[in-house]
C-alpha cells in the first residue's frame, strides 16, 4: 500500500507539472503571435517614432507612435500613417487626421474642435463681414472664443487680443500681445459650427 501511494503521488506530481508546462508553452505562444512585428515606414513616420507629451504636461504622454504600425492618442489606440503633413489614426470605431509641423524633437500638433455659435453681432460697416465673427462655445470642452466686429477678439472668457482672418488660406492669426506667442489656427465653417485646428505645441519625452 505504500509503495502504491508513492507511485501515484509521484505520478500526480508529473501531472501537475505537464500541465504546468502545457499553460506557459500556451501563454508564450500567444504572445509571441500576438506581437507585432516592425513594418517598413516612410521617413515621415520614422521621425516621429516615440512618446509625444505636451509641453505644460510632459509627465504625461498624449500620443504614443510605435514602429509596428501602432499608435496611441488620448488613451485610445489605433493604427496609424504619416504623409509628412497629417498623422493619420485609424481605430475601430473612428479615425481621425491630425496636421502637424515637426521641428527636430518638437512639433505643433494641431487638435481639432467644434464650436457653435452662441450669439452675433450687428455688423454696421460696408465690407462683407468676417465669417468668424460671433460668440462660439466648444460644448465638449466648455472653451470659447468671442470675435468682435473690429478685430479683437477673447479667448475662453480670459485671454484677449487682436486677431486677422486670412479667408483664402482658411486661417486666424491670434495675437495674444505680451500674454502669449502669436498662434495661427486652421477653420472652416460646417453646418456644425465653427471646425478649428488649433496648434498644441508637444515635445519628443521617449524612445518607442
Amino acid at each position: 500500500m505504500k509503495t502504491n501511494t508513492k507511485r501515484k503521488s509521484s505520478e500526480e506530481i508529473w501531472i501537475a507539472l505537464a500541465g504546468i508546462i502545457l499553460v506557459v508553452t500556451v501563454v508564450a505562444m500567444v504572445f509571441l503571435l500576438g506581437r507585432r512585428k516592425p513594418i517598413e515606414q516612410n521617413e515621415y513616420e520614422q521621425a516621429l517614432l516615440g512618446k509625444w507629451a505636451y509641453t505644460h504636461e510632459k509627465d504625461k504622454p498624449t500620443l504614443i507612435l510605435r514602429n509596428d504600425g501602432t499608435a496611441e492618442f488620448e488613451g485610445e489606440k489605433y493604427e496609424y500613417t504619416c504623409d509628412g503633413e497629417r498623422i493619420h489614426l485609424v481605430g475601430r470605431t473612428n479615425e481621425k487626421h491630425l496636421r502637424y509641423v515637426q521641428k527636430d524633437h518638437q512639433m505643433y500638433l494641431y487638435i481639432q474642435s467644434t464650436y457653435t455659435k452662441q450669439a452675433d453681432y450687428n455688423y454696421q460697416g460696408t465690407a462683407t463681414p468676417s465669417e468668424v465673427i460671433g460668440y462660439w462655445l466648444c460644448e465638449a470642452t466648455n472653451w470659447t472664443y468671442e470675435f468682435t466686429p473690429n478685430g479683437t477678439f477673447m479667448e475662453d472668457g480670459a485671454l484677449t487680443g487682436y486677431y486677422e482672418v486670412n479667408e483664402e488660406a482658411k486661417t486666424v492669426k491670434l495675437m495674444y500681445g505680451e500674454a502669449l506667442e502669436d498662434a495661427v489656427f486652421y477653420y472652416q465653417i460646417t453646418e456644425e459650427g465653427l471646425f478649428i485646428e488649433y496648434p498644441w505645441l508637444m515635445e519628443k519625452i521617449g524612445s518607442r
